[in-house]
């Protein structure tokens, strides 16, 4: 299992990295950080894959007409959502893709019955 220090430290480096708000610096701060926290042999070998958490963002304002390039598809009170990734690392484990608000944990196949429209 990983040490909160070491699981707080792995998270932020994933942030840098998705989030590209930092500097070489910050992240060669970060690494030296994680150096001195002990070796690499202090880590657990064991695949713990991290949570993801949504980000809220402000809502779209609907578009007034069909934009350009684009065709409008009537609302329909529910959707079958269905989407398969495919990744070259993670194997079949959890942790590998993205996780949408409904899913407990990231995973390379989604499928729900969501609610479509507002």
């Amino acid at each position: 299992m990983v040490c909160a220090s070491h699981r707080k430290l792995i998270q932020t480096i994933v942030g840098i990295f998705f989030l590209q708000k930092s500097t070489a610096g910050d992240f060669l701060q970060l690494m030296k950080t994680l150096y001195a926290s002990g070796p690499l042999s202090s880590f657990s070998a064991d695949y713990v894959p991290l949570q993801q958490q949504l980000t809220p963002r402000p809502r779209t304002p609907p578009a007034s007409e069909t934009p350009e390039g684009m065709i409008r598809i009537p609302r329909a009170k529910y959707v079958d959502f269905v989407v398969n990734g495919v990744e070259d690392q993670g194997n079949d484990k959890l942790g590998a893709d993205v996780q949408y608000y409904w899913e407990e944990m990231s995973t390379k196949e989604h499928k729900a019955r969501v609610m479509s429209g507002w």
